[in-house]
C-alpha cells in the first residue's frame, strides 16, 4: 500500500506505444506476511549519491552516471535500478541498471547510457533500487 515505483517494462516497443496509454492494476490479491518481515524490508535502504546527466557528445551517448549505497544491514545478490531523467517532476526518459552481490555499507557507482536522443531539459535523474528482500533467497 501507498508504494511509489517506476514501471518500466511494458513489452511494448518504442515507436509503437500509443499515447495517453493508461495502467490498471485488477484483482488484487493480499497476503499476510509477518511482522518480522516488514521490519526487514523497513530496514533495506539504497542511498542515491551525486546523479549527473551527461548530454551525448560525438560518439559518447547521454548517460547517467551515479552512485548507490547499500544502507542496509542485508547483503544482497540483486538489485534492480531503474533511473528516471526528469525534467522538473516530468519523466522525459527511463534507463535501466542493475547490480549483483550487493554487501551491506557498499557504495557503488554506475554509469547507464540512454542513447543519442535528443532530451529536452534534463533537471535531476532518480533512481528507484529495489530488491525482494521478502524471497529468502534475496540475500547472502
Amino acid at each position: 500500500p501507498e508504494e511509489k515505483t517506476l514501471l518500466t517494462h511494458f513489452n511494448v516497443k518504442e515507436d509503437t506505444m500509443p499515447a495517453n496509454a493508461t495502467f490498471v492494476v485488477d484483482r488484487i490479491t493480499w497476503r499476510r506476511v509477518s511482522p518480522t518481515s516488514l521490519e526487514t524490508v523497513a530496514a533495506l535502504v539504497f542511498q542515491q549519491k551525486d546523479a549527473q546527466f551527461i548530454r551525448a557528445v560525438d560518439l559518447t551517448p547521454n548517460q547517467v552516471h551515479m552512485g548507490i549505497q547499500n544502507a542496509s544491514p542485508y547483503n544482497v545478490w540483486r538489485v534492480d535500478v531503474p533511473i528516471a531523467l526528469l525534467n522538473d517532476d516530468v519523466i522525459v526518459g527511463v534507463g535501466w541498471a542493475y547490480m549483483e552481490r550487493f554487501a551491506s555499507g557498499e557504495e557503488r557507482s554506475i554509469d547507464v547510457g540512454f542513447g543519442f536522443s535528443s532530451y529536452p531539459r534534463v533537471t535531476t535523474a532518480t533512481s528507484y533500487p529495489r530488491a525482494n528482500i521478502l524471497d529468502p533467497s534475496a540475500t547472502y
